[in-house]
Order: C-alpha cells, then structure tokens, then sequence
C-alpha cells in the first residue's frame, strides 16, 4: 500500500508539473501521450495493492484468460504486395523496406488529433515475407523521422515513438500527412540478450536487486533474455548482463584477497563458447579489490586522495 501511495503522489504531481509549465497546451490525450501512460500507473498501483487476495479473484486468475484483440491486432496483416527492400546482409535481416499506403491504411489506427497508432508485432508479420528483422527506425520521405519520448507541441507534428503495453509494442506516430507520405522503416536483427544468476551469489540481497533491474529493464525494452544460472548454459552470439560480489561461491572468498580475479576467469567461459559478458569480466578485479583499483589510478596518473 505505501508503494501505491507513493505511484498516486508521484503521478498526481507530475501530471500538475505538466498543467502549471504548459498550462495553454495542456490536454488529457497529451498525458496519454507521454512517459507517464496513467493506464500504467493504475496497473502497477491494483498490483501492489495484491488484487489476487480476493478469493474470487483467485479463481477468476486461474481461469483461461480472454483474449480481447486491440483495435490494431484485429486488422488483418495486408496481402496486397510485397514491399521494395534493400539489405546490407544476405540474410535479409538489415536493410530498409518501404510501407505501402495501403499498408498503412490496415496496419494503423487513426485516432485523430494527427495521432496515429499500430502493433509492431503485425507490421513485422506483414514484412517478413521480404524481411525476418525487427523494425527500428521510421522514415518519412527518406528521411529518418524524429523520435519522440514525450508528448510534443503541434508546432512539431511529425514524430514517431514506440510504447510497450503489457506485453505488445505499439508504434505511435504523430504526422498531419500520415496516410499520403512516403514511409519506409528499417530492418534490424532481434538483440540477442541474456541475464546470468550465478547459482552461488543471486540470493545475496545486492546482486538479486541489481538482477532485478535486469529484468525489468529488458521487460520494458520488449527484450526476451535467455537466462541462465550455469556458464556452461551460454549460447553463442548472445550479450550477458551479470552481477557477482564477493558472495561468489557461496561467500567462501568473502573478503579474500583476489576474489575480483577468480570472479573474472570465472566468466571468461563466456568467450570461449563465443558469447559476451557484460560488464567485461576483465573489470572485476578493479570493482572488488580497491587496492587494485587505487594502483591503477596511480599508473595512470589519475589524481586521487592517498588511501591507507
């Protein structure tokens, strides 16, 4: 309950910092616009208000959930012609394809006010037929169109953004000449991440924060890492973000000189299946041992105050 509290009180005064900055220029569908969505502050604040406590809720939670199609998700996945596509790679996975009129048509949602709005999902359905990546960037004649992270004023009508509600990715795009302009988007291959809960260090309260962070950072990235609690278990061509203290193995090495180094081959498996760490493994000594860290400042010549 404090930690709804605490999502109201933040959100009722950023939504009063927006009235009293740009009092003439503020509207309800410019908040829905922005960073803040209210739709997920009202989730987040039902969640740790533990709405499943209700035994009703409870069965309701365990039935087969509906599925109710957005209002993009319902438009068929348009058939009509393949888009003209250029690649930098053989495998059809970088490049930039154009976006048929009529795509646009079916695959966006007008909802007035210059605003328009589609599932990434089903445009990347409609492309893979010419292309397997991941949409990254729009372009608006040729030219990359803005991104925008916020809610803008109608002087700069022409900018696109990508929201994540729950778990679909939707393209919002503000453009008075939307249906007529030439679009085109760019094609990416999927990132490849992946979160490393070393078994013998996770449970330690720091590192468990920090894999948390992990995770929600890639949730909200629409990112699926590939986890994992064993090295042995690491694919190639995949980055893996970690966190390991000094709790490696259990605590055994605690305050041990050189516990940084053995963290540090520990994950060098990493490179030799041909994936990546990150951070770079070669760091940890530097981060667990200050010692070290305060000789390297000093070769360096990086001033310093005298430690002891």
């Amino acid at each position: 309950r404090t930690e709804a509290r605490h999502l109201v009180i933040s959100t009722e005064t950023h939504v009063k910092h927006c009235y009293h900055t740009e009092q003439e220029r503020f509207t309800l569908l410019a908040m829905l616009r922005s960073e803040w969505p209210l739709w997920w502050m009202l989730h987040s604040v039902l969640m740790h208000l533990e709405p499943g406590s209700d035994p009703k809720v409870q069965e309701a939670l365990q039935k087969p959930p509906v599925e109710v199609p957005s209002a993009a998700s319902a438009m068929p996945v348009p058939q009509s012609r393949d888009p003209l596509c250029s690649f930098v790679d053989s495998h059809r996975m970088s490049g930039v394809c154009e976006l048929p009129k009529e795509w646009k048509a079916k695959l966006f949602k007008d909802f007035g006010h210059d605003l328009h709005i589609g599932e990434a999902s089903r445009l990347e359905e409609a492309l893979s037929g010419s292309a397997q990546g991941r949409v990254s960037q729009l372009f608006r004649g040729g030219v990359p169109l803005r991104r925008a992270t916020a809610a803008r004023t109608r002087e700069e009508n022409t900018a696109w953004a990508e929201y994540h509600a729950w778990d679909r990715r939707l393209f919002a795009v503000q453009d008075t000449s939307f249906a007529s302009a030439a679009y085109s988007v760019s094609i990416v291959p999927p990132p490849a991440v992946g979160l490393y809960a070393e078994a013998s260090s996770a449970g330690d309260p720091y590192n468990s924060e920090w894999l948390r962070a992990y995770a929600t950072a890639f949730e909200r990235m629409g990112l699926q890492p590939h986890v994992i609690t064993r090295s042995e278990e690491a694919k190639a061509s995949c980055l893996y973000f970690w966190r390991i203290n000094q709790m490696f193995g259990g605590g055994q090495f605690a305050g041990a000189p050189g516990v940084g180094g053995l963290v540090g081959e520990h994950l060098k498996v990493f490179t030799s299946v041909g994936a990546a760490a990150w951070p770079r493994p070669e760091t940890m000594r530097f981060y667990q041992d200050k010692i070290t860290l305060r000789d390297l400042f000093e070769k360096a010549g990086v001033p310093t105050p005298k430690s002891w």
